[in-house]
Protein backbone atom coordinates (compact mmCIF):
# COMPACT_ATOMS: atom_id res chain seq x y z
CA UNK A 1 0.00 0.00 0.00
CA UNK A 2 2.69 2.14 0.76
CA UNK A 3 4.49 1.64 -2.09
CA UNK A 4 1.37 2.48 -4.62
CA UNK A 5 1.10 5.80 -2.44
CA UNK A 6 4.45 6.37 -3.32
CA UNK A 7 4.06 5.90 -7.10
CA UNK A 8 0.98 7.64 -7.29
CA UNK A 9 2.67 10.54 -5.22
CA UNK A 10 5.62 10.68 -7.81
CA UNK A 11 3.28 10.32 -11.30
CA UNK A 12 1.80 13.62 -9.50
CA UNK A 13 4.87 15.37 -8.85
CA UNK A 14 6.47 14.42 -12.76
CA UNK A 15 2.84 16.04 -14.18
CA UNK A 16 3.07 18.80 -11.95
CA UNK A 17 6.48 19.87 -13.44
CA UNK A 18 5.86 19.37 -17.14
CA UNK A 19 3.27 21.80 -16.16
CA UNK A 20 5.37 23.97 -14.67
CA UNK A 21 8.14 23.03 -17.19
CA UNK A 22 5.86 24.23 -20.18
CA UNK A 23 5.08 27.29 -18.37
CA UNK A 24 7.82 28.59 -17.56
CA UNK A 25 9.35 27.83 -21.39
CA UNK A 26 6.23 29.60 -23.93
CA UNK A 27 6.72 28.84 -27.51
CA UNK A 28 7.40 31.69 -29.62
CA UNK A 29 5.14 32.72 -31.90
CA UNK A 30 4.63 31.00 -35.40
CA UNK A 31 6.57 31.96 -38.18
CA UNK A 32 5.30 33.25 -42.11
CA UNK A 33 7.31 32.39 -44.70
CA UNK A 34 6.78 34.15 -48.03
CA UNK A 35 7.72 32.21 -51.30
CA UNK A 36 7.86 33.82 -54.39
CA UNK A 37 8.61 31.92 -57.72
CA UNK A 38 8.78 32.37 -61.39
CA UNK A 39 9.89 33.17 -64.66
CA UNK A 40 11.24 36.92 -65.44
CA UNK A 41 9.59 38.34 -69.22
CA UNK A 42 12.26 38.19 -71.84
CA UNK A 43 11.60 41.97 -72.24
CA UNK A 44 13.32 44.61 -70.19
CA UNK A 45 11.78 47.47 -68.90
CA UNK A 46 14.25 49.73 -68.39
CA UNK A 47 18.02 49.35 -68.14
CA UNK A 48 21.04 46.91 -69.43
CA UNK A 49 20.49 43.70 -68.34
CA UNK A 50 23.82 42.64 -68.02
CA UNK A 51 23.38 39.80 -66.33
CA UNK A 52 20.47 38.59 -68.50
CA UNK A 53 18.03 37.54 -66.11
CA UNK A 54 15.29 38.15 -68.51
CA UNK A 55 13.49 35.09 -69.36
CA UNK A 56 14.87 33.08 -67.08
CA UNK A 57 13.57 31.26 -63.62
CA UNK A 58 14.09 32.62 -60.05
CA UNK A 59 12.96 31.32 -56.32
CA UNK A 60 12.87 33.44 -53.12
CA UNK A 61 11.75 33.00 -49.87
CA UNK A 62 11.45 35.14 -47.29
CA UNK A 63 11.12 34.42 -43.21
CA UNK A 64 9.02 36.73 -40.69
CA UNK A 65 7.74 36.40 -37.51
CA UNK A 66 4.04 37.00 -36.07
CA UNK A 67 5.49 39.04 -33.14
CA UNK A 68 7.48 41.08 -35.28
CA UNK A 69 7.58 45.02 -34.59
CA UNK A 70 7.66 47.12 -37.55
CA UNK A 71 10.26 49.44 -38.16
CA UNK A 72 7.60 51.86 -39.61
CA UNK A 73 3.53 51.66 -39.87
CA UNK A 74 0.83 53.27 -40.34
CA UNK A 75 -3.00 52.61 -40.44
CA UNK A 76 -2.91 50.61 -43.05
CA UNK A 77 0.93 49.64 -43.84
CA UNK A 78 3.91 48.70 -42.24
CA UNK A 79 7.95 47.41 -43.02
CA UNK A 80 9.86 44.64 -41.27
CA UNK A 81 13.25 44.68 -41.63
CA UNK A 82 16.40 42.40 -40.67
CA UNK A 83 14.58 39.92 -42.29
CA UNK A 84 16.64 36.36 -43.80
CA UNK A 85 16.09 35.66 -47.49
CA UNK A 86 17.10 32.73 -49.57
CA UNK A 87 16.55 31.73 -53.19
CA UNK A 88 18.19 31.14 -56.42
CA UNK A 89 17.98 32.60 -59.84
CA UNK A 90 19.23 31.61 -62.91
CA UNK A 91 21.36 33.84 -65.57
CA UNK A 92 22.09 33.71 -69.19
CA UNK A 93 25.63 33.79 -68.31
CA UNK A 94 26.11 30.53 -66.18
CA UNK A 95 24.73 27.18 -67.01
CA UNK A 96 23.73 26.71 -63.07
CA UNK A 97 21.59 28.82 -60.80
CA UNK A 98 23.23 31.65 -58.83
CA UNK A 99 22.29 31.38 -54.55
CA UNK A 100 20.89 34.28 -53.11
CA UNK A 101 21.20 35.06 -49.18
CA UNK A 102 20.49 38.01 -47.38
CA UNK A 103 20.27 38.78 -43.29
CA UNK A 104 19.08 42.51 -43.89
CA UNK A 105 15.56 41.93 -45.97
CA UNK A 106 12.71 44.54 -45.50
CA UNK A 107 9.28 43.93 -46.42
CA UNK A 108 6.53 46.09 -46.74
CA UNK A 109 2.94 45.00 -46.66
CA UNK A 110 0.05 47.71 -47.75
CA UNK A 111 -3.71 47.29 -48.28
CA UNK A 112 -6.92 49.73 -48.02
CA UNK A 113 -6.31 50.76 -52.09
CA UNK A 114 -9.52 49.87 -53.86
CA UNK A 115 -7.60 48.44 -56.29
CA UNK A 116 -4.74 46.07 -54.89
CA UNK A 117 -2.70 45.16 -52.37
CA UNK A 118 1.11 45.87 -51.96
CA UNK A 119 4.01 43.36 -51.58
CA UNK A 120 7.04 44.50 -51.77
CA UNK A 121 10.84 43.58 -50.82
CA UNK A 122 14.20 45.33 -50.47
CA UNK A 123 17.28 42.80 -50.38
CA UNK A 124 20.97 43.44 -50.28
CA UNK A 125 22.92 40.46 -51.50
CA UNK A 126 26.40 39.75 -52.47
CA UNK A 127 27.42 38.19 -55.65
CA UNK A 128 31.03 37.45 -56.58
CA UNK A 129 31.88 40.60 -54.04
CA UNK A 130 29.46 42.73 -55.82
CA UNK A 131 26.91 44.19 -53.44
CA UNK A 132 23.37 43.91 -55.29
CA UNK A 133 20.34 45.39 -53.94
CA UNK A 134 17.04 43.89 -54.79
CA UNK A 135 13.83 46.01 -55.03
CA UNK A 136 10.48 43.78 -55.86
CA UNK A 137 7.20 45.19 -56.06
CA UNK A 138 4.26 42.99 -56.40
CA UNK A 139 0.43 44.09 -57.16
CA UNK A 140 -2.09 41.46 -55.24
CA UNK A 141 -5.78 41.74 -55.69
CA UNK A 142 -7.61 43.03 -53.02
CA UNK A 143 -8.63 41.23 -49.98
CA UNK A 144 -4.91 39.44 -50.17
CA UNK A 145 -3.60 41.47 -47.59
CA UNK A 146 -5.83 42.14 -44.13
CA UNK A 147 -3.85 43.53 -42.04
CA UNK A 148 -0.33 45.23 -41.86
CA UNK A 149 0.78 42.71 -39.26
CA UNK A 150 2.93 39.12 -40.35
CA UNK A 151 0.34 36.80 -41.03
CA UNK A 152 -0.31 34.36 -43.52
CA UNK A 153 -2.42 35.90 -47.17
CA UNK A 154 -5.62 35.16 -47.84
CA UNK A 155 -4.73 33.35 -51.30
CA UNK A 156 -1.94 32.45 -53.01
CA UNK A 157 -0.74 35.75 -55.63
CA UNK A 158 -0.80 34.40 -59.04
CA UNK A 159 1.76 36.84 -60.85
CA UNK A 160 1.59 38.27 -63.80
CA UNK A 161 3.81 41.46 -66.04
CA UNK A 162 1.33 44.02 -65.58
CA UNK A 163 1.44 43.36 -61.38
CA UNK A 164 4.89 43.48 -60.92
CA UNK A 165 8.54 45.17 -61.16
CA UNK A 166 11.97 43.82 -59.97
CA UNK A 167 14.62 45.81 -60.06
CA UNK A 168 18.58 44.88 -59.55
CA UNK A 169 21.00 47.69 -58.94
CA UNK A 170 24.94 47.45 -58.43
CA UNK A 171 27.79 49.73 -58.92
CA UNK A 172 31.14 49.20 -60.73
CA UNK A 173 34.45 51.43 -61.02
CA UNK A 174 31.71 54.30 -59.44
CA UNK A 175 28.92 53.85 -62.12
CA UNK A 176 25.85 52.55 -60.61
CA UNK A 177 23.74 50.42 -63.20
CA UNK A 178 19.81 49.63 -62.50
CA UNK A 179 18.03 46.86 -64.35
CA UNK A 180 13.79 46.82 -64.25
CA UNK A 181 11.98 43.53 -65.28
CA UNK A 182 8.87 42.13 -65.19
CA UNK A 183 7.49 38.73 -63.68
CA UNK A 184 5.97 36.08 -66.49
CA UNK A 185 4.29 34.34 -64.56
CA UNK A 186 4.68 33.00 -61.17
CA UNK A 187 3.06 32.61 -57.75
CA UNK A 188 3.65 34.20 -54.35
CA UNK A 189 2.19 32.60 -51.73
CA UNK A 190 2.57 32.24 -47.98
CA UNK A 191 3.39 29.09 -45.24
CA UNK A 192 3.37 28.76 -41.49
CA UNK A 193 5.28 26.91 -39.33
CA UNK A 194 6.11 26.74 -35.34
CA UNK A 195 9.36 28.52 -33.83
CA UNK A 196 11.78 26.40 -30.81
CA UNK A 197 10.60 27.68 -27.57
CA UNK A 198 11.84 31.08 -26.29
CA UNK A 199 14.19 29.58 -24.21
CA UNK A 200 15.93 27.53 -27.17
CA UNK A 201 15.88 30.72 -29.11
CA UNK A 202 18.09 32.79 -26.63
CA UNK A 203 20.71 30.18 -26.93
CA UNK A 204 20.91 30.28 -30.77
CA UNK A 205 23.57 32.01 -33.25
CA UNK A 206 21.73 34.82 -34.82
CA UNK A 207 20.78 34.40 -38.17
CA UNK A 208 20.96 38.16 -39.24
CA UNK A 209 24.90 37.52 -40.35
CA UNK A 210 24.95 40.47 -42.80
CA UNK A 211 23.77 43.77 -42.56
CA UNK A 212 23.30 46.14 -45.23
CA UNK A 213 25.01 49.84 -45.11
CA UNK A 214 23.67 52.32 -43.26
CA UNK A 215 23.76 54.84 -46.06
CA UNK A 216 21.69 52.26 -48.25
CA UNK A 217 19.49 51.67 -45.59
CA UNK A 218 19.11 55.79 -45.42
CA UNK A 219 19.04 56.80 -48.64
CA UNK A 220 16.53 53.76 -49.60
CA UNK A 221 12.99 55.66 -49.53
CA UNK A 222 9.68 53.97 -48.51
CA UNK A 223 7.00 53.13 -51.52
CA UNK A 224 4.85 54.29 -49.31
CA UNK A 225 5.93 57.97 -48.19
CA UNK A 226 6.30 58.94 -52.13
Amino acid sequence: MHLTNSRSTLALAIAAAATLLAAATPLAATNVTYTATGTFSTTVVSGTDTFKLAGQPFSISVVASESAVPVKSGKTYAEYNKLKMTGTVQSGLVPTPTTLSSGATSVELAYGNPAYDVFALFAPVKILNIQFNITAVIKAPTGTITTNKILPFTAPVTLTSSMTTVTYTYTTNGVTNSTTLTIASGTLSTTTSGQKPIAQLHSSPSLFAYNAAPALVASRQSIFSI
